[in-house]
């Protein structure tokens, strides 16, 4: 995932200092309230509409 040089997340920036910033990579954990959805990269696959 990108991450500022210091490892916090820049969507926290305002916006026009967002596409500014250095950038990195930094892993950390799923942010979300469920199970991430993982596409698979050796079958045919379709995103519908919930």
């Amino acid at each position: 995932m990108e991450s500022l040089p210091d490892g916090s997340d820049p969507r926290r920036l305002p916006l026009g200092a967002g596409f500014s910033a250095p950038l990195t990579t930094v892993p950390r954990g799923w942010p979300g309230g469920g199970a991430p959805r993982v596409t698979p990269v050796d079958e045919p696959y379709q995103v519908r509409a919930a």
